[in-house]
């Protein structure tokens, strides 16, 4: 007995066992607080809720007040109620019906040699599918779905989830070429699918839905022209030429997506050069009839390798969701005659454009300073020389120039894909808003009438072809270019997009209904322009001003060349139509009118230079070093050459650091709080439900903001997750968008819908259309159980050089505008709060962490900020998302110039701007006076908890400007919440009542256990070393 004690009661045995409690102690311990920040992010995962509506008075049927304020149109049902799986695959046919639509009129047909298009059901349906991005085989049971219907990164949609109701529903929810042909009865190439599967490099993804989540979704390596020829076994180019040649399709895809731009991935791999001359080789010999392409990525491609090869017919097909293929093989049949029109520049190579001079990975030089983490790109910098010379605006105001003669503008400067003097026919191939169908149309009867403060166009368009189609008629503006804009550095483009209208579906030539006048209206204020260095206002010159209608940016342009009196004498490439202009004359200058917001909510504020900071040629930090800006006046004299070489002096090195002071003004008094001794009986009069609909600017709401503690005042700095239990304020549930609802976790009954990339959107140039997806995109949204989406996407198609340009609508801020006022109204009739992102200038992907902005005001204004302004001032928008980037020197989320100045007092918003993911020291991350500084600036919310403790200081409680700003931060997020479907179910008696989640309550119970154990093997140890000293003690006496 004896023995066997002291070996339980051996000092190193409970010593080790002791050490290792202690060890996972302190690891629960640590990972208690770790998960404190992301404990919504877990809480999706897990799919559970810790707030929860009790209603203590319970009302007859009477007095019941309907509390389904933003109802759904779909019925809902008990979890495990079988009625369930109907009203989901409801919606789901709902969703994936606009989906189709927008694809079918947002698919550009690039060109369409001889009528190549559309294929006959009957003659031509024996094809051959080339391209591994085409590929869908079945690979014993398992699907291999290389098709890409979404790009990378937090917008990615996992259609696996859907994998359960397609089996059991029978929905084709997910994007399959083959599957899609035999909907058609079209027979297509099975041994070279089994070829390129056979002789594909890269087999490690098991299913193609799956990659989204195992990071394998990544483009393919293409399977050669070579290795099919060589392949015996299946022959697949024999089987081509004898049963499968009345078309080959070869699919050319790139993923893209966060975190990584594509400059590399815009010209065609040498493989996919093999397959594209073989089918060449192929069609000469008269293997194959017609060779297709449909190209699958967001971006413009180089289109200059392309002229080398013999293709039919090219459609670009972009990202387009779940329904895709369908939309591609009704395009590619004739069910479908499209209509969309390419909403950026597709140039013969993108380095043609002068922004691609500064597009990189640029340090300032003597920057490691200012380096504060790997994260963190403290040094890196990009400037926008170009100016407002991005897509479009650059080529055609070129052009145009270059037709008119002078302002260098032939110079070689800029000549990239062609030879000698800058031709813009040698450098682009498809020009913004081109596309080209199955039929052909006319415009006439183009008239401009002044209504008040607009103007109201008309015009007729008529079907000339023996096909049904819809057609887009743009309008564009072009403003005077004066002396005075040389002298105060004002930059115009030759023309300006400032208004479209789409169609209905015009019959063939000859019939009923072969033609349909439209009226479009544009503004007066379009005409304005921002003077950077003059007036420092939005000013309107004299001088003539034009408003053209074309197909394409190119043709407004040669209308407006022909109405000034230019041919093709004078080097125009194709005669303008002058009857499908009109001139306007001004002939004062005003310089006061647009000076202050015209918007009725904010309605006479000064509007005034708010960027001086980010303009190198204005910022203290950089008044040694002055760029020159592209400018008309002189394109060879200005364009960019070389990029823009920064150092970062002590100005930018103070402005960069992140324990600068907090504004505390003296003038500024404390404001009243509630009083956190009292019970919420006594302190609470008001509960938000009250204020539901109540205006923005009412006492009520400083009222209701009044019985709010500090500590539950920077509660709502942790965002809409955070539930204020005093007030009943509800919490929300927010997710990524903007292409569908991105969830890790849904459930079993999910009905995902991965919507058209933003640009297919865009191109459809319909607002209504993509208003009525928008709609269902918010049904999706809440049968997922969220109240807010991180999207709609607004940033500018700087360059096709950007990973992420697949989430955003295209190089145009007006398009861009009207598509993300179409989007967020749809949305937002759901109660969903749209988080329209990312706010702004973030336009690229490298360094995007925290790197300096530099751009000047009318550039910014003009350019990038205008697809915004549209969100709030047409779609009274209730969310915003700032950006990652800095602007100048100063964090998106710290600029008060942005986000108040402009987003507030200018343009009237009402709604709560939220932070990216704030995981970097820049953006608050263990620096408490950074995130005073975004609140004072405008922030109202970080998406994950940063906050924590540290404004629960005396530094900041203490500080007036700070707590004034933090109330009405305040009053944002809760006029938000009450104004969303978050309230529905609540009323005056309705009481929020929080939990702590079962996953977070075994972290706390594995704590404390683990806690008391290790405390009892240390008493044991302690014991042991005790009963040791006495048995030493009586053998010595023995």
């Amino acid at each position: 007995m004896k023995k066997v004690l002291r070996i339980l009661l051996k000092r190193s045995v409970w010593a080790v066992i002791s050490v290792f409690f202690a060890i996972l102690f302190a690891i629960l311990a640590v990972a208690k607080d770790a998960v404190v920040p992301h404990q919504k992010w877990i809480d999706n995962y897990f799919g559970v809720r810790r707030t929860f509506l009790v209603n203590d008075d319970k009302k007859d049927d009477a007095q019941a007040v309907d509390t389904n304020y933003y109802p759904t149109k779909y019925e809902t049902y008990g979890e495990n109620d079988e009625r369930v799986v109907s009203e989901l695959v409801k919606m789901q046919n709902d969703a994936l019906d606009a989906s189709k639509r927008v694809n079918d009129e947002g698919m550009v047909l690039l060109w369409n040699k001889d009528n190549a298009l559309p294929l006959s059901k009957t003659n031509e349906n024996h094809v051959s599918t080339f391209g591994v991005h085409g590929l869908a085989y079945d690979n014993n049971g398992t699907w291999i779905d290389n098709w890409i219907y979404h790009g990378t990164g937090s917008a990615n949609i996992d259609l696996r989830k859907n994998v359960g109701m397609v089996e059991e529903n029978g929905l084709n929810i997910g994007p399959r070429l083959q599957l899609s042909l035999e909907n058609r009865g079209i027979e297509y190439n099975q041994k070279l699918i089994d070829s390129t599967w056979k002789n594909l490099e890269d087999k490690s993804t098991p299913n193609g839905y799956e990659a989204v989540q195992t990071g394998a979704k990544r483009d393919r390596k293409e399977v050669s022209w070579q290795l099919l020829q060589s392949d015996t076994g299946n022959k697949p180019l024999t089987e081509m030429k004898n049963t499968y040649g009345d078309a080959a399709i070869y699919v050319i895809g790139r993923y893209e997506g966060e975190g990584k731009d594509v400059k590399d991935k815009l010209n065609l791999t040498a493989e996919e050069k093999t397959v594209l001359k073989g089918l060449s080789d192929a069609r000469a010999a008269g293997d194959v009839k017609k060779v297709i392409v449909v190209l699958l990525l967001p971006n413009p491609m180089n289109m200059k390798e392309f002229e080398e090869y013999s293709i039919d017919a090219c459609l670009w097909a972009g990202y387009g969701g779940n329904t895709a293929t369908e939309a591609v093989c009704d395009v590619l049949w004739g069910d479908v005659n499209p209509s969309g029109k390419v909403v950026d520049t597709w140039a013969y190579d993108a380095n043609s454009a002068p922004a691609s001079v500064n597009y990189g990975d640029f340090k300032y030089a003597d920057g490691s300073s200012i380096y504060n983490g790997a994260a963190e790109h403290n040094d890196a910098y990009v400037a926008y020389q170009e100016g407002i010379y991005v897509g479009y605006r650059y080529y055609e105001t070129r052009y145009e120039d270059s037709v008119i003669g002078g302002r260098n503008a032939v110079s070689n400067k800029g000549t990239v894909a062609g030879n000698g003097n800058w031709n813009y026919s040698a450098e682009v191939k498809y020009p913004f808003g081109y596309g080209t169908g199955y039929t052909t149309f006319a415009y006439s009867g183009y008239s401009v009438a002044e209504k008040g403060d607009d103007y109201e166009i008309s015009v007729t368009v008529t079907n000339l072809g023996n096909v049904a189609g819809k057609e887009s008629v743009q309008i564009y503006l072009q403003k005077p270019y004066t002396e005075y804009d040389v002298n105060k550095g004002i930059e115009k483009a030759a023309v300006e997009l400032v208004g479209y209208a789409k169609t209905g579906e015009l019959k063939p030539h000859g019939r009923e209904g072969d033609k349909q006048t439209l009226t479009i209206t544009v503004p007066k204020y379009e005409f304005k322009t921002y003077d950077s260095y003059g007036e420092k206002t939005y000013i309107l010159e004299k001088g003539d001003y034009y408003l053209a209608a074309g197909s394409n940016a190119h043709d407004a342009v040669n209308n407006i060349l022909a109405a000034k009196g230019y041919t093709k004498a004078n080097g125009m490439d194709a005669d303008g139509n002058k009857a499908l202009t009109h001139k306007i004359t001004y002939g004062r200058d005003d310089f006061e009118t647009y000076s202050v917001s015209y918007n009725s909510t904010s309605l006479g504020y000064e509007i005034t230079n708010r960027f001086d900071d980010a303009d190198i040629n204005l910022y203290e930090g950089t008044k040694e070093q002055k760029i020159k800006y592209l400018s008309r006046n002189n394109w060879g004299e200005t364009y960019p050459v070389t990029a823009v070489a920064l150092t970062a002096n002590q100005t930018i090195i103070d402005a960069l650091k992140l324990n600068k002071d907090v504004e505390n003004n003296a003038e500024d008094k404390m404001p009243k709080e509630g009083d956190a001794n009292l019970d919420v009986e006594e302190r609470v009069e008001l509960k938000l439900i009250q204020l539901r609909g109540v205006p923005y600017g009412d006492p009520l709401w400083d009222d209701l903001v009044d019985q709010l503690t500090y500590d539950e005042l920077i509660g709502l700095l942790k965002g809409s997750a955070m539930p204020i239990e005093s007030i009943a304020a509800m919490e929300g549930s927010v997710y990524d968008g903007p292409c569908g609802c991105r969830d890790d976790y849904i459930g079993e009954l999910d009905a995902r819908c991965a919507f058209p990339c933003a640009p297919i959107v865009a191109a459809t140039f319909n607002d209504e259309l993509v208003e009525e997806m928008a709609v269902t995109f918010g049904e999706v949204i809440r049968q997922h159980e969220r109240t807010g989406i991180w999207g709609v996407s607004s940033n500018i198609h700087r360059l096709p050089y950007n990973g992420r340009n697949w989430e955003y609508f295209a190089e145009d801020g007006f398009l861009s505008g009207k598509m993300t006022a179409a989007e967020a109204k749809g949305i937002m009739s759901k109660g969903v709060v749209v988080y329209n992102k990312h706010f702004a200038l973030n336009n690229m992907e490298i360094n995007r962490n925290g790197v300096n902005t530099w751009a000047n005001e009318q550039t910014i204004r003009e350019i990038y900020l205008k697809a915004f302004e549209a969100g709030v001032t047409e779609a009274n928008g209730n969310g915003m998302m700032s950006a990652y980037n800095r602007i100048g020197c100063t964090y998106a989320g710290e600029h008060k110039g942005l986000l108040t100045d402009v987003l507030r007092n200018e343009w009237g918003f009402k709604g709560v701007v939220a932070s990216d993911y704030p995981d970097r020291e820049y953006m608050g991350k263990g620096q408490p006076k950074v995130i005073a500084r975004a609140v004072i600036a405008g922030q109202d919310e970080w998406i994950s908890d940063v906050v924590g403790n540290q404004l629960n200081t005396d530094e900041f409680k203490n500080n007036a400007t700070f707590r004034i700003a933090l109330r009405e931060s305040a009053k944002r997020n809760l006029y938000v919440r009450v104004n969303s479907c978050v309230v529905n179910g609540m009323d005056s008696n309705t009481r929020v009542v929080t939990i702590m989640p079962e996953w977070q309550k075994a972290i706390h119970t594995a704590e404390i256990s683990v806690g008391v154990i290790m405390g009892v093997c240390v008493l044991i140890t302690a014991g042991c070393w005790v009963f040791r000293f006495f048995d030493r003690r009586k053998n010595d006496g023995n």
